[in-house]
């Protein structure tokens, strides 16, 4: 009997630097993930549009977060603003200490996306990762973690004073901080980015500032009977007005034992949305004593298989819900903080199913109504418009516009992407204690078997390996391979 040595990897090609959102890393573990989160911005009262920029904020980890006993894999470092470039240094003080540690991420770590915006004076949205594993304590898994010096251009309107377009753009290069330096509020060709209005400054910048953090926190659990997969997808993905596709590629869902069910969630990190995006008219099915229906902003997830071609074939979405997000929400509305959603979802997982899709849908002229011939308008202009609607180009460019209606005011809510995380049961053989023995069978020329290897000698290698008593599936359909020793050729088993 010849059996070759067992070799079980899990191969995982990670990305190259990319603003897209793509897989960044895999833990197959008895044990599970946590994310926390918080904004790093005050808002308008009753409103998500970011105020002031705070120095430092907080998030708690509860001892109902993370199991008693659980050791650390790994934990990273999430921050995220408006600005032309990444901010990519920040201060983190953790739980139990006084100390504030700098935090840089390299290069290759952050994330940049145009903000789709127009005349906004940030251009774009920015991610930033760093890898803080070394730096917790002992006592990490419960306790308060503050972050310092998050950087985002954060401008709304009407809380600077003005007599003249000079004061606004002195305040705009204040909240640039020198990533840009205007000497007036008209940038490139006739756009008008900052304007003095009923001694108010206006900025287009208004409804675009956010700035936040979040931290995920991977543990192994010894009391943990499941074994569990967690992938991290991060990047930055920005747009306003359209359904986005992330493939969360490289999953592999497996069929449990018998009475027992796999289960997972998901959780992403999505910034800048604002919970005043609601429909005027909601749709009567919704529940009215809730938060107003926003057509057209949803999210929703995909399961499905790679055919023989290579191409991936997805099942029909289904909307994720939660307590704090149900179907007829607004699921970009701040639930973490002005400009911030860190929201988790339960997951009935299918088993067999190799690639997933979340479909993350901002509201756009498509999921709206439009109210010609009634309201008619031009270049932008909502006055001509009835009560909770604006003005909107339908057809062309907004310079170059074919087509104006006044349609409902929910019709934009631009957001930005910056990491999924997805994790379900896993029902796997595991293969322990792997040993190889070896005996040659027969000698050439004939003679004694006297143990040593002479050349045309038959040798026979046996290895065993054992499924452990904690594995969560029988070990069945696995491939065994070994390399034979240079010099042998395979002969039989």
């Amino acid at each position: 009997m010849r059996l070759l040595m067992v070799w079980i990897a899990l191969v995982i090609a990670l990305p190259a630097h990319a603003d897209d959102v793509t897989l960044k890393n895999r833990w197959d573990l008895r044990g599970f993930y946590h994310s926390v989160g918080a904004t790093m911005t005050d808002s308008v009262p009753g409103n998500s549009v970011a105020l002031n920029l705070l120095a430092e904020n907080s998030v708690t980890l509860e001892p109902s977060d993370i199991p008693s006993g659980a050791t650390l894999e790994a934990a990273y470092l999430y921050w995220s603003g408006a600005r032309e470039v990444p901010d990519t240094s920040v201060k983190l003080r953790v739980p139990g200490s006084s100390d504030w540690l700098g935090i840089t991420a390299q290069e290759s770590d952050c994330y940049t996306d145009l903000d789709n915006r127009t005349n906004s004076l940030s251009k774009r949205f920015y991610a930033c990762r760093a890898d803080v594993t070394t730096l917790l304590p002992g006592s990490w898994a419960q306790g308060d973690y503050f972050v310092q010096g998050v950087h985002s251009v954060i401008l709304p309107n009407n809380k600077f004073d003005c007599t003249s377009d000079t004061q606004c753009y002195q305040a705009a290069n204040n909240a640039l901080a020198g990533t840009k330096v205007l000497t007036s509020c008209i940038e490139g060709e006739n756009n008008v980015v900052c304007k003095c209005e009923n001694a108010k400054c206006t900025f287009e910048q208004n409804t675009i500032g956010h700035a936040s953090f979040s931290l995920v926190f991977v543990y192994a659990d010894n009391n943990e009977s499941q074994i569990r997969t967690i992938f991290l997808y991060d990047g930055m993905e920005a747009f306003i007005q359209k359904t986005v596709s992330f493939k969360l590629d490289d999953v592999l869902t497996n069929t449990p034992p018998q009475g027992q069910f796999n289960v997972g969630q998901l959780t992403y990190y999505i910034v800048e949305g604002d919970n005043n995006n609601v429909a005027t008219h909601p749709s009567a099915s919704c529940d009215q004593t809730k938060k107003k229906d926003n057509p057209g902003e949803r999210v929703q997830l995909a399961w499905g298989t790679v055919d023989d071609d290579g191409i991936s074939v997805y099942d029909l979405p289904t909307e994720l819900t939660n307590a704090a997000n149900t179907v007829c929400d607004d699921p970009f509305n701040g639930t973490t903080g002005a400009g911030v959603d860190i929201e988790t979802y339960d997951l009935d997982v299918p088993p067999g199913k190799t690639v997933a899709r979340l479909d993350v849908s901002s509201p756009g002229l498509d999921s709206v109504n439009d109210y010609y011939p009634q309201e008619q308008c031009d270049d932008g202009n909502s006055t001509t418009c009835g009560t909770g609607h604006v003005c909107r180009c339908v057809e062309g460019e907004t310079k170059n516009c074919f087509k104006w209606r006044c349609v409902d005011d929910w019709a934009e809510d631009g957001i930005g992407v910056a990491f999924v995380v997805l994790g379900f049961d896993s029902f796997v053989p595991e293969l322990i204690n792997p040993q190889k023995t070896f005996a040659v069978i027969d000698k050439s020329p004939e003679g004694q078997l006297d143990g040593k290897t002479s050349p045309g000698d038959v040798v026979q290698y046996v290895v065993t390996v054992t499924n452990s008593s904690e594995a969560s599936a029988d070990a069945s359909g696995f491939k065994v391979v070994d390399e034979l020793p240079i010099g042998l050729r395979f002969v039989g088993w």
